[in-house]
């Protein structure tokens, strides 16, 4: 079993980031992020992947003003996804969730696309937005441009980050936004 800790510190604001990541035998990451400025928030998640690299299996609770919220996610092996335990036909397609509070969920298509320097992968991401915790499709690339370097798109938004991974594909510098300790 390969298993290690990450602890990231928020750019943007306040906040930290304790994450456990597993990647063999199969992927597994669970995160608790806190945010101390004016989005004061606890977030706590896990998100468990077939052998394939795949999320299968996505539960997030989020702490915000006194209030609980939790999503239960699913994907079976057609690509269709339950969120709380009904279909979300939209989401049909995605492989990987992208958790928009922590920069953890960065490391699913990275690992899963193999990328060498120069390609860029086109991918759908289940999302799940912050702060109105509602899951959405959401259109992504990545781009591979050195070792440990990518460009991360959302093409909808049209928001760029660039990445700097470690050698396991686990995001150390998410540019403006976290920074590994």
């Amino acid at each position: 079993m390969m298993t290690y800790d990450v602890i990231w510190k928020r750019l943007e604001g306040e906040g930290l980031e304790y994450c456990t990541v597993t990647l063999q035998p199969a992927t597994v990451i669970q995160g608790k992020v806190i945010c101390a400025d004016t989005d004061r928030c606890f977030v706590e998640y896990e998100v468990k992947c077939d052998a394939e690299g795949g999320t299968e299996e996505v539960v997030v609770r989020y702490h915000e003003e006194q209030k609980l919220r939790t999503l239960r996610l699913e994907r079976d092996h057609q690509d269709r996804w339950t969120v709380n335990g009904v279909v979300r036909e939209e989401l049909t397609g995605a492989k990987d969730i992208d958790i928009g509070v922590t920069p953890s969920t960065n490391v699913l298509p990275i690992r899963r696309l193999q990328l060498e320097i120069g390609q860029c992968a086109e991918v759908m991401a289940a999302w799940i937005c912050f702060p109105e915790f509602k899951v959405q499709p959401l259109l992504q690339s990545y781009e591979k441009t050195g070792d440990n370097t990518y460009i991360y798109r959302s093409i909808d938004s049209g928001y760029t980050a660039r990445l700097q991974v470690d050698a396991n594909g686990v995001a150390m510098n998410y540019e403006d936004q976290w920074k590994a300790l």
